[in-house]
């Protein structure tokens, strides 16, 4: 849950939108001694999958699996899947108690992922996803990469481009939303 996200979220607050954020905490079970530590400060810095506020906006920390660069240019996303995973649950419950009218992902591989599978199983929400440069870009260099990326991005109702290069490469990589 980085600056631009936070910002992203605030706007769309004063905009008079209940912004609620769900924000994956990368988790490395095979790192046990630095998760351990990890783990007792995350949960006392950000009370994992407990809501809370900041400036406002109600953020919900959830821990994921997270596969680093395993298997990175595979056609399985490993990571994605992960955070689809740690995140369904509580976005069902959200949906029962909330009227949801926007997913706004950030990040094509991770949170792109999650939305385009939400979109697919909730698809009376407008669904978005932002790209910002690097982890984007990063992604367009191989074949199973470029498939991924119009399969989540043709799949949402829009993507959002930080800049015109941007929207270039998307374009480029067949995505037409």
């Amino acid at each position: 849950y980085c600056t631009y996200v936070h910002s992203h979220a605030k706007a769309l607050k004063k905009q008079g939108f209940n912004v609620i954020v769900l924000a994956v905490i990368n988790w490395i079970p095979f790192l046990s001694r630095f998760q351990k530590r990890k783990k007792n400060f995350m949960n006392r810095i950000t009370g994992i999958g407990k809501p809370q506020k900041i400036d406002e906006v109600t953020v919900i920390y959830k821990k994921a699996l997270t596969f680093s660069n395993l298997l990175y240019n595979s056609k399985i996303n490993l990571n994605g899947i992960s955070y689809y995973m740690s995140i369904k649950r509580i976005f069902k419950k959200i949906k029962n108690k909330e009227e949801i009218v926007l997913i706004d992902a950030h990040t094509y591989k991770m949170e792109g992922y999650a939305a385009y599978r939400l979109k697919k199983k909730y698809k009376d929400i407008v669904t978005t996803v932002t790209l910002h440069g690097t982890s984007f870009s990063r992604n367009t260099k191989t074949k199973n990469r470029i498939k991924a990326i119009k399969n989540i991005l043709n799949n949402i109702d829009f993507t959002i481009c930080v800049s015109s290069k941007l929207k270039n490469m998307a374009n480029e990589c067949g995505v037409n939303n």
